[in-house]
């Protein structure tokens, strides 16, 4: 019989620059489709560039205007930043995954106290949070 108890142990989730696959990281930090090698690198180069200021390409300039969508951003930014996965983030901060992927995806508004706790498992405060969002909604020129 096997043990149905067996502890997962967390996988980290990257894509792939080359085709742009969503994977977990293998062994080889290689893609499992193209096989383009240091796939690892690539995703520590990618946050790096999330950690400097933001820049928003056009595309995103003149879609991302209202506030459920510069709130979405801000999550997924902070949280790529601190390495957290969704899942990793909702547990954090009592949430289902689905919940974070529509807040970020701006299908959803979150309530006062919804953002709090998601700030709450991103380790700052809620002043910090909404600060982060009114910065990117002025970029954005919906800064009101």
């Amino acid at each position: 019989m096997s043990d149905i108890g067996t502890i997962v142990e967390e996988r980290h989730t990257v894509r792939c620059s080359n085709c742009g696959l969503n994977q977990f990281v293998t062994k080889d930090n290689t893609c499992r489709r193209c096989h383009a090698p240091d796939l690892e690198r690539k995703v520590e180069e990618k946050v790096e560039e999330v950690e400097s200021e933001i820049p928003v390409p056009r595309e995103v300039h003149i879609r991302l205007t209202n506030l459920e969508e510069a709130v979405g951003r801000s999550l997924k930014v902070l949280r790529i930043e601190r390495h957290i996965s969704q899942r990793q983030l909702a547990s954090m901060s009592n949430f289902q995954r689905t919940y974070i992927s529509k807040v970020e995806k701006g299908h959803t508004t979150p309530s006062l106290v919804s953002l709090d706790r998601l700030a709450d498992g991103l380790g700052i405060s809620l002043v910090d949070f909404i600060s982060r969002v009114s910065r990117i909604r002025s970029r954005m020129g919906d800064g009101e």
